[in-house]
């Protein structure tokens, strides 16, 4: 049987079930991130609606899981997609290239948010994109590649990171500790004071100063005050404790250590050397061919059995518009 009728009977195949899964992609996604967390120790914390993070104008909160750490101390990462970038990189002297103006170009919603001279004599451009109402959005991959089409003869160093899940953690001496300089203490402090007087909760005040020992035996690294409840309770407990808090005042638990993890649905590392793409080669095996093809079908049809790299959906992706059957189509005419 010709290459062509292969093609155009696994074509055939794919198109419903593809439709089905680009529908279901961010709830698969979700699922896959739950059972990545739970096998690694972490129990989804469920009433988190109101926990948010210093980022949230790049990504909305979509779980929090936490888990209790041995030096007395619980971790808390709150999950949630955040926005796409791009990052680039290009030598001092093309400086007079309109860089800024070809950028804007490819896309009026782009936002350079960040333009650095480094030492070493390169250029630093970290680009975002907003929406009509200035709300963050996710640059599609035709707008990615329209910027490189545009810079690529300049271009030291370009990465496009797509839609990912942003894992946002915190290391937490105590869960209903809080800064002292927040909201312009003491008024801010008074008020928690205040709410646990008033509604009788069984609980030590306990203010420190930096460089202060807490009840762990562990160095204090800024003033803080810390509602330490008299009994031995749960992290959830300690959890409920701490949005009755926030409810009442507004006040936010305090946390010694604060860091960003990206990964894609499957807690891979997400980030496209675009430098590097060959547009095509969907399976990453640096040549073109009607494997890709293949690959690309079997992706939209069952991606939880068929996964492909970020690397490789975006090598895939011809169009810029997704990907989609047609893209499996025009390598199929490219190397037939």
């Amino acid at each position: 049987m010709k290459k062509s009728k292969i093609f155009a009977m696994l074509t055939a195949a794919v198109m419903t079930a593809g439709a089905v899964s680009v529908l279901s992609a961010n709830a698969a996604g979700e699922k896959a991130y739950e059972k990545h967390m739970e096998a690694n120790g972490y129990t989804r914390y469920e009433d988190s609606d109101w926990w948010h993070n210093e980022f949230d104008d790049l990504y909305a909160t979509e779980a929090v899981y936490y888990k209790e750490l041995d030096n007395n101390s619980v971790e808390i990462k709150s999950i949630g997609h955040t926005l796409s970038e791009i990052y680039l990189e290009f030598p001092i002297e093309y400086r007079g290239y309109s860089v800024a103006e070809k950028i804007m170009s490819c896309n009026p919603n782009f936002e350079i948010t960040d333009t650095r001279l480094y030492s070493d004599g390169l250029h630093h451009f970290v680009i975002r994109q907003r929406d009509e109402n200035k709300n963050y959005e996710m640059i599609s991959s035709k707008s990615a590649k329209a910027v490189y089409e545009q810079l690529k003869d300049i271009l030291v160093t370009y990465t496009y990171t797509p839609s990912e899940y942003t894992s946002h953690y915190r290391y937490i001496r105590n869960l209903t500790a809080y800064s002292s300089w927040e909201k312009i203490a003491p008024e801010y402090l008074e008020s928690i004071k205040n709410y646990v007087e008033e509604n009788n909760i069984d609980a030590d005040i306990v203010y420190y100063k930096e460089g202060d020992t807490d009840i762990y035996g562990t160095a204090i690294d800024e003033d803080t005050m810390w509602v330490i409840p008299k009994d031995d309770i749960s992290v959830e407990e300690q959890l409920v404790l701490a949005k009755d808090i926030y409810e009442a005042t507004g006040a936010y638990p305090y946390h010694s250590a604060n860091h960003s993890d990206l990964r894609d649905e499957n807690h891979q590392p997400v980030n496209i050397d675009v430098l590097a793409s060959l547009e095509g080669d969907a399976n990453c095996d640096t040549n073109v061919t009607v494997a890709d093809s293949v690959a690309i079908l079997q992706h939209i049809g069952n991606a939880d059995k068929y996964p492909m790299t970020p690397q490789g959906i975006f090598n895939a992706d011809i169009d810029g518009d997704g990907l989609t059957a047609s893209d499996a189509l025009a390598i199929q005419n490219k190397v037939l």
